[in-house]
């Protein structure tokens, strides 16, 4: 080896020494100044196993975080959190002198967080938080972060969330949107903590809705978060979800503490602009339930269950389709159209069609509202209804034979005059009401028109239950008994 090599390789292995050196020195500093900014925040601990500073390459890396923020107010709650690795990838340096702290990359791996520690406060846990937004800078003048609002990654797993008050909970497996495209969640389970007959007593002995529902997916469209947060708006062409089981229950033993409102005027609670264009939901088995004391309960499963809700909006004049396919156990099926309008009256029309129902298949959910059941063979009912908020008509046929009537001589029963004559009305009630419609094979049927008042103390979906429980009355009884027993 020539002495010009020998001092060629000395003078590369001093410079690679200094920069070894140097780097160490740098990356030191770097902790220990880091550590004092962070131990002067009041109210949070911050904690990180080392700093990793590549000048060359433009990288700062932070590697096990622990971040503990406490409210000294104590009325918010604690939270704790790690982070496995915060990075920022090639950092423009000369931006410094200009005020700017750009990077080309800001990425999280593998964080939790939990939100715990107070009585009466909202609990939050999530692990496997993956995060990545490209483009990221600090503009020091105007102490404001920027970013590109449309590259950006997160990844959840095993999102947990249970409100202040202890009533609801939210579980997510896994949930994940990249670079503006779709969001994902998969293994959702969105449920009331409590018991179905405890929840009501729990929010001040108010008419309440309990819920169950599980998930196996549920996907967006494209969906520009950032964007959206920004504009405080929402605004989602479609959403689709599937899954085993949702269950409702309206529990009626109490009076609401204020009227229910329509679909329409739910959606106009919404302050900021809202729009969904399309909804899609495939269910396994979606079960309504209404309760009505504490023994009584009315069940009415649906097997297969496909809804589609068009045109989702606040906007006023907009026009919302809905539509509902499902079966129940044997061969019968229902169709479900609604149209309503978010106009001054909330203009309503649609239509239902029922084939191949068992009358008595029905009786856990007539039994507790009306204290009364039926048997009967119903080939198909075809209830087409039009009006507003307030009141509706609507054209009804129902197609059925082989009827009976039964009043239950039950002590929980809504209409007490019929529990405690049950024998006499069971004996005249068969002997008036038509066993069929038609009453002769070969004749036209008989076709009622039913007009219905809404009671706005009564939950929505009573509106159009009980127009189609008025227009079987009015099939199968003379027009005057209808009146009188309203």
């Amino acid at each position: 080896m020539t002495k010009r090599n020998k001092t060629l390789i000395l003078s590369l292995a001093v410079v690679v020494a200094v920069f070894a050196v140097g780097g160490i020195v740098l990356n030191q500093v770097a902790a220990h100044q880091l550590r004092k900014e962070l131990a002067a925040i009041p109210g949070t601990k911050f904690d990180f196993k080392r700093v990793n500073i590549s000048l060359f390459a433009g990288n700062v890396e932070v590697k096990g975080v622990d971040v503990t923020v406490q409210d000294s107010t104590g009325t918010n709650p604690q939270i704790q959190g790690h982070v496995g690795a915060l990075k920022l990838e090639h950092i423009q340096w000369f931006g410094l002198f200009k005020g700017k702290a750009i990077a080309k990359r800001l990425v999280v791996k593998d964080g939790s967080i939990g939100l715990c520690g107070q009585k009466d406060a909202t609990r939050l846990s999530a692990k496997g938080i993956n995060l990545a937004i490209h483009d990221i800078g600090y503009v020091m003048a105007d102490s404001s972060v920027v970013y590109n609002d449309s590259l950006y990654s997160v990844a959840v797993d095993s999102l947990d969330y249970i409100d202040a008050q202890g009533l609801s909970r939210i579980q997510i497996g896994h949930f994940a949107t990249a670079d503006a495209g779709p969001v994902e969640a998969l293994g959702m389970r969105m449920y009331n903590c409590v018991p179905q007959e405890a929840l009501a007593e729990k929010m001040g002995k108010v008419s309440v809705m309990w819920y169950d529902v599980k998930l196996d997916s549920l996907y967006t469209s494209p969906l520009n978060l950032p964007r959206m947060a920004k504009a405080q708006s929402i605004e989602i062409e479609s959403i689709g979800l599937s899954g085993p089981e949702i269950v409702l229950l309206q529990d009626d033993r109490y009076p609401p503490a204020v009227p229910y409102p329509t679909i329409q005027e739910s959606l106009n609670t919404v302050k900021m602009p809202l729009r969904i264009g399309q909804i899609d939901a495939r269910v396994k088995l979606f079960t309504f339930l209404w309760e009505t004391t504490h023994v009584n309960r009315g069940a009415f499963p649906m097997h297969n269950l496909n809804l589609t809700i068009k045109s989702v909006s606040n906007a006023p004049g907009n026009v919302m389709e809905m539509d509902i396919k499902s079966g129940r156990k044997g061969k019968a099926r229902l169709d479900f159209s609604l149209f309503t309008k978010n106009d001054k009256k909330e203009s309503t029309r649609g239509r239902m069609l029922i084939y191949n129902l068992e009358a008595s298949s029905l009786d856990p959910f007539m039994r507790p509202l009306f204290g009364a059941t039926a048997t009967a063979d119903i080939h198909k009912i075809d209830s087409q209804f039009k009006g507003d908020k307030d009141q509706m008509t609507n054209d009804f046929c129902m197609l059925y034979e082989n009827l009976v009537l039964h009043a239950w001589d039950d002590a929980n029963a809504p209409i007490q005059i019929v529990a405690k004559n049950s024998g006499a009305i069971n004996f005249l009630a068969n002997l008036a009401v038509p066993k069929a419609n038609p009453v002769v094979e070969g004749k036209d049927p008989k076709v009622v028109e039913a007009q219905f008042e809404r009671d706005p103390w009564l939950p929505y979906p009573s509106y159009i239950i009980q127009n189609l429980t008025l227009g079987m009355l009015k099939t199968v009884l003379p027009g005057g008994a209808v009146k009188k027993a309203k």
